[in-house]
């Protein structure tokens, strides 16, 4: 993403080692923030207590895009703030969001739509009979 003229960043549990690093996602210095689900969902984290309510982080946000949709119905018991993932759509509730997987089926889809909140989703697939590609996009 770098290469690409796009400011990047990942957080994770290592997110504590650079106090700077709330400061600057908050800021808008980043154009692509990959958070995983823990991070995002902690209630006791600068994410759920702060930059989701920050006014420049808000303005700066375009899309919440949850990758390998799937795994929130694979992952269920296993990694417990996956169950969660819904609260993003109520907590980022003007800001679109798109689940995207290459490997989803139909009957899991559905699970998807009501575990992420999805109010009126658009699937797209690529092969005219299977799913190999399902965007959701949630249009507030």
């Amino acid at each position: 993403m770098n290469k690409a003229g796009l400011n990047a960043i990942g957080i994770d549990s290592h997110a504590e080692e650079d106090p700077k690093l709330w400061e600057k996602v908050d800021n808008g210095e980043y154009n692509i923030v990959y958070i995983t689900p823990e991070m995002a969902l902690d209630p006791a984290g600068h994410f759920f207590k702060n930059s989701h309510i920050n006014t420049k982080f808000k303005c700066n946000l375009a899309l919440v895009a949850i990758d390998e949709c799937h795994l929130i119905w694979e992952w269920v018991g296993f990694r417990k703030k996956f169950e969660l993932i819904g609260s993003l759509q109520m907590i980022l509730s003007t800001t679109p969001c798109a689940v995207l997987s290459a490997t989803i089926i139909s009957n899991i889809a559905g699970y998807i739509h009501t575990a992420v909140g999805l109010k009126f989703p658009i699937f797209f697939s690529l092969q005219p009979l299977t799913s190999a590609l399902i965007v959701a996009t949630s249009i507030s």
